[in-house]
């Protein structure tokens, strides 16, 4: 065991489970083996409790006693950022890939009661009216690694294709329906706009209507609706409310495209395509002569 190395836990809330299918098996799946970050079904009682339970609130502990998993990793303390990043990509992999609302709180340092670290950090979820949830099993893991592997190695290819992701994850940590609005058309428009600057919003719906190409998620009065509240909401012509109540519609069915919009491009040769600003304009410009359904 390597010096200086201590064991972390993030419990996970937030997925809709059947506790009877779940006692059929003990999932401990590997999600990175690099990074030795591993999903697996959570025990309070067992994995904390023991340890630093009197860091925590009594709400606190009555709200983990209903977390079902949770990350494991291990690694030295100045590496647990890194970590954290990993475990964001992870979960943005399961809201990609599986539809699954999820979020993780980074709670404890298990290995000596000296340096245990109550993390307050969480990955806050916009409400942005998605309710959905999944049945995890093996395979719904497997589809989430493969695809989490995607996104890292896309996260990784240039500045365009890693402040997408970055716009992406920063819409679910908002609880302001504007903010989160303004957030997930930013990570639209990084991952699909063109490089010149001329007639940008035409051709990201354009873009954005071919690329997708079903419209009962992106229909052509949908994204122009979408982008007419964009406009309304950059040159000041709606009330600032912070609030999610008014246009939860609007955030719900941007969310889903944006969501779309990523899976499709990872699906592709994604590595060949934003290899650079020519061989990305390549592509989409390939794809601007093709008939929009």
């Amino acid at each position: 065991m390597a010096k200086n190395t201590f064991s972390y836990i993030a419990p996970i809330r937030e997925f809709n489970f059947q506790i009877d299918k779940w006692n059929q098996f003990d999932i401990n799946e590997l999600i990175d083996e690099k990074y030795k970050i591993a999903i697996r079904l959570f025990s309070y009682h067992d994995d904390i409790e023991p340890i630093d339970a009197d860091s925590f609130s009594v709400s606190e502990k009555s709200s983990l006693n209903f977390y079902p998993y949770a990350f494991y990793f291990r690694c030295k303390p100045d590496q647990v950022e890194q970590r954290k990043l990993l475990i964001n990509l992870i979960l943005l992999a399961f809201r990609i890939f599986k539809k699954a609302n999820c979020i993780s709180k980074y709670i404890l340092c298990l290995s000596d009661t000296h340096f245990s670290i109550k993390y307050n950090e969480s990955w806050k979820v916009a409400d942005v009216g998605s309710k959905s949830g999944i049945n995890l099993d093996k395979i719904d893991i497997q589809d989430v690694v493969e695809g989490y592997k995607k996104l890292r190695s896309f996260y990784s290819i240039n500045n365009r294709t890693k402040h997408a992701v970055q716009f992406l994850y920063l819409a679910y940590t908002s609880y302001h329906w504007m903010q989160a609005f303004i957030l997930f058309m930013i990570a639209l428009e990084t991952l699909l706009s063109p490089t010149d600057e001329i007639q940008i919003t035409k051709s990201i719906i354009g873009r954005t209507r071919k690329l997708i190409s079903n419209p009962k998620i992106c229909s052509k009065k949908i994204i122009d609706d979408l982008y007419q509240l964009r406009s309304d909401i950059t040159h000041g012509r709606i009330l600032a409310d912070l609030s999610f109540r008014d246009h939860i519609k609007e955030v719900s069915r941007l969310q889903i495209i944006v969501l779309k919009a990523f899976e499709i491009i990872l699906s592709k040769n994604y590595k060949k395509i934003y290899k650079t600003e020519q061989t990305k304009e390549l592509f989409f410009q390939k794809l601007d002569h093709s008939k929009i359904h």
